[in-house]
């Protein structure tokens, strides 16, 4: 409550960061009532400003349809100008919103190259994005070698959907020498992350597995289900 004291006065006296800051606090409702109306009015007059954080969360709200009617374009429009200042979270939404065709034309040309640009500021949702890519060969020749060096860089940081992928790209031989015990290491990363698929996975590797692994296999398969693995 006494930060939001402060941003108020702040940013009625022109302050951008604290318009940004007690918009994330009526936002968030932290320290004062939630409100996406009294956040979205502050976002927008900071964005106004070119302030690159709050373009990004205003394009957010367009984008959720959050205290506005959900509208692409102008999730896109917010985006684009937060990209031109290196935020990555908003490279790598408007790499979903070219990916998808929503509020722009559909190209994964283009949507390869604004998941790149955010992976090389270690934006690990876009390294994730941009592995998936190379994968599939969207937008680009399949190139399973630099779908998995992108893969890697964002498990290292901690991405649990690319230590899931990871694990099945050492399993397969896919993009990396085919590597048993470098597969489970990371499906174990994935499922103490609470991954579903990596549980499952863990559990039908130690049914398989030779020796008494049953009590091992159980559990995760038993976690797997708890978290409604289908």
């Amino acid at each position: 409550e006494e930060a939001a004291k402060w941003y108020t006065l702040a940013a009625s006296n022109g302050d951008v960061n604290a318009m940004y800051a007690l918009g994330v606090l009526y936002q968030l409702g932290q320290g004062a009532g939630k409100s996406y109306e009294k956040a979205i009015h502050l976002y927008e007059k900071a964005a106004k400003t070119g302030h690159p954080d709050a373009q990004y969360n205003l394009g957010s709200m367009y984008n959720q349809g959050q205290a506005v009617e959900q509208n692409f374009g102008r999730a896109a429009h917010w985006y684009k100008l937060a990209a031109m200042q290196n935020n990555t979270s908003a490279l790598n939404n408007l790499g979903f919103l070219y990916h998808n065709g929503q509020g722009v034309e559909q190209d994964y040309a283009m949507a390869l190259n604004y998941f790149q640009l955010a992976a090389n500021l270690n934006d690990a949702s876009a390294q994730y994005n941009l592995a998936y890519m190379f994968l599939k060969g969207r937008g680009i020749e399949v190139n399973e070698a630099l779908a998995y060096k992108w893969f890697l860089h964002a498990a290292i940081v901690g991405h649990t959907n690319a230590k899931f992928q990871l694990a099945l790209l050492y399993q397969s031989g896919i993009g990396v020498e085919k590597d048993e015990a470098e597969a489970k290491k990371w499906l174990l990363l994935a499922a103490n992350d609470n991954h579903a698929n990596a549980q499952y996975a863990l559990g039908l590797l130690f049914t398989n597995m030779p020796g008494n692994h049953q009590e091992e296999a159980i559990n995760w398969l038993l976690k797997a289900a708890a978290n409604e693995h289908i």
